[in-house]
């Protein structure tokens, strides 16, 4: 494997464990929500697999045991940290694919929607380069084999990123709340700060137009930026603080550390589509 899909694979790796060790321990925090008396009780949930056969239904009902589901909290915290000290491997990401699956399936499908879609594309990426390296190509060699994994998961990744960004900029700009800045004035006001005081500079409409379309202009321009790695360097710079205000004004911290587990797979890409 070259230099530059080693960084970037294990720069993903690192950015995914710590995102992985940041949700787990918020599903460890609320472990009481998912308890008998809880508001995701499984007696509740248990009604919806109704129509799922006792040979399957045995897993589910595995899983939400509140021992089983605690052993597994803490089974996943320690993957996530072996996948930050020593990468993935085939077992580790099996075991966390599966999991965070199973996972999403006890919170009734999703627990955080963007930010559980981009773990699970990461994941799956990390999960093609580890089995790829594993199991790959004998006629090429491993060595071979674990290159090509990490580009198709690194290539993976980059893909579902870029056209997440670029859809939710496009979106925006379709919108004529977005285009005229009332949106970006909406969305301020469910600040868990709570509304934005009256006379805030936010709600004047030249700073929250600007405001609006910079959001607009920077999303909808990964496809240029994919054409050159300083351009991505610079939107991967701009995601980050947009993913910090959007964490510190709507409390939104898995979006964070979720899609910046998708930035090295974006530089990767920006990199291999300008040699």
């Amino acid at each position: 494997m070259d230099d530059l899909t080693h960084i970037c694979l294990r720069l993903t790796e690192v950015f995914l464990g710590f995102s992985l060790l940041v949700q787990t321990s918020e599903f460890l925090y609320l472990r009481q929500a998912l308890g008998p008396d809880g508001t995701f009780a499984y007696r509740i949930q248990r009604q919806d697999l109704s129509h799922i056969g006792p040979q399957s239904r045995w897993l589910f009902d595995l899983m939400a045991n509140e021992t089983v589901y605690f052993l597994h909290l803490l089974a996943r915290l320690a993957a996530a940290i072996s996948l930050i000290i020593f990468g993935s491997s085939s077992g580790v990401m099996v075991f966390l694919f599966v999991g965070t699956i199973l996972i999403l399936i006890r919170w009734r499908g999703a627990f955080n929607g963007g930010s559980d879609f981009m773990t699970i594309v990461v994941l799956t990426g990390l999960l093609v380069s580890a089995l790829y390296s594993s199991f790959g190509d004998a006629s090429t060699g491993a060595s071979t084999g674990a290159s090509t994994g990490a580009r198709a998961g690194l290539f993976y990744i980059a893909i579902h990123s870029a056209t997440s960004y670029f859809i939710s900029g496009w979106v925006k700009l379709l919108s004529a709340d977005w285009r005229s800045g009332r949106a970006l004035v909406w969305f301020l006001d469910d600040s868990v700060f709570g509304p934005l005081p009256e006379t805030s500079r936010l709600r004047l409409p030249a700073i929250a137009l600007t405001g609006s379309w910079a959001f607009i202009l920077w999303e909808a321009s990964i496809p240029l930026a994919l054409l050159d790695v300083w351009l991505m360097a610079v939107f991967c710079l701009i995601g980050l603080v947009f993913h910090f205000l959007v964490y510190w004004y709507l409390g939104l911290n898995r979006f964070l550390a979720a899609w910046i587990a998708s930035y090295p797979a974006l530089i990767f890409t920006a990199l291999q589509l300008t040699a």
